[in-house]
């Protein structure tokens, strides 16, 4: 069954630092689904390429820093919405990631900085 994404009315979001993710993932698991969310900004994830960062039932959008430790930058959005990828927005010094959601009322920018 191949479902199209759909464009709710609202959306329950949630801002977090996570001041390094890779200790806090079910930790992270349980506040989404305890607060239903359906997109988390999260800032200073500490990741690199090579960490995966999967939650079920979401799509996941990520800045990861390069050039030193800590920092980076996620969005997850729940795969069974319409989003895609923002990349109209090039930082030169912000790390940040963009994701725009479309809305039955039209589209929403979210933007982890």
């Amino acid at each position: 069954m191949n479902r199209r994404p759909r464009k709710p009315q609202s959306l329950q979001i949630a801002l977090w630092n996570a001041n390094g993710l890779t200790t806090k993932k079910t930790e992270l698991e349980k506040f989404v689904q305890r607060h239903q969310l359906d997109a988390i900004l999260i800032g200073e994830i500490h990741l690199r390429a090579s960490n995966r960062l999967i939650l079920p039932n979401f799509r996941v959008y990520r800045a990861d820093r390069e050039d030193a430790r800590g920092g980076g930058t996620a969005i997850l959005v729940k795969s069974t919405i319409e989003h895609h990828a923002d990349l109209a927005l090039d930082f030169i010094n912000i790390e940040a990631t963009a994701v725009t959601v479309n809305l039955a009322t039209g589209p929403v920018k979210l933007v982890a900085a």
